[in-house]
């Protein structure tokens, strides 16, 4: 007897959907092509964030509707990702924070909600033997997969916490004018470099020192246009700063 369970595709539908199946160039997975009718399709829409800022303690919701816009019922996997937009760290492009699974069937839409805290947007931090997030601009991503992701929203975290910082040869232009305690320093001494004269630029000509770039830069790579002695007070006036 034909098997007529609204959940379990005929063996037709399955011989069809393995057939479908495609490699895709350059990564070591596969995904399914032209399968609209024989499984689930779901669409996301509505993203929320409980809130645009968060500090430590706080505990943040994000929520999304999933709808089965397919003709047969099935389960879907949401999928919670974290993406740092100014990290001075090496990090992951994105983090997968939280998933939950929802079951609907055609036509169907749901709300899923998960949560998330401080600790899911930290990394290890060696300077103090724990888990530190520092402050600054996240993504929240949602999707079906890493790589399939659907919907986004930006998050500001705070954190009172501050690293043991030092200066030296190495730190880079980034990190002096993300520390709130070199900061304005930093601007003072950028300000008084800014007062000569700026070299013409011919027209056509492509700008290819970026910020992003000067951000990466570390104070040594200055050398061949400011003295060595002036970069060595400044960095003992940044460290005094950092006591």
């Amino acid at each position: 007897m034909p098997n007529k369970s609204p959940l379990k595709p005929s063996r037709s539908e399955r011989v069809e959907y393995f057939l479908s199946m495609q490699f895709v160039h350059g990564a070591n997975c596969i995904k399914p092509k032209h399968l609209t009718g024989i499984i689930a399709e779901f669409s996301y829409s509505n993203m929320k964030l409980s809130s645009a800022e968060m500090k430590d303690g706080d505990i943040l919701k994000v929520s999304i509707d999933v709808e089965n816009i397919g003709k047969r019922p099935g389960s879907e996997v949401v999928q919670l990702y974290v993406s740092g937009k100014n990290s001075t760290v090496p990090r992951a492009v994105k983090e997968l924070k939280g998933f939950a699974k929802v079951f609907l069937n055609p036509g169907e839409k749901k709300t899923v909600t998960m949560e998330l805290c401080a600790r899911d947007f930290a990394y290890y931090e060696t300077k103090i033997h724990d888990w530190y997030t520092p402050s600054g601009t996240y993504e929240i991503q949602i999707g079906h997969a890493s790589d399939e992701i659907r919907e986004a929203a930006e998050l500001t975290f705070t954190t009172d916490v501050l690293l043991p910082f030092t200066v030296d040869m190495t730190t880079t232009m980034g990190e002096l004018m993300n520390h709130p305690k070199t900061a304005g320093k930093m601007m003072e001494y950028l300000e008084g470099i800014s007062q000569g004269e700026e070299p013409k630029k011919e027209d056509g000509e492509v700008q290819l020192v970026t910020p992003e770039i000067i951000a990466q830069m570390p104070l040594k790579s200055f050398l061949s246009v400011i003295p060595g002695e002036a970069i060595e007070q400044m960095i003992v006036e940044l460290n005094a700063l950092c006591q």
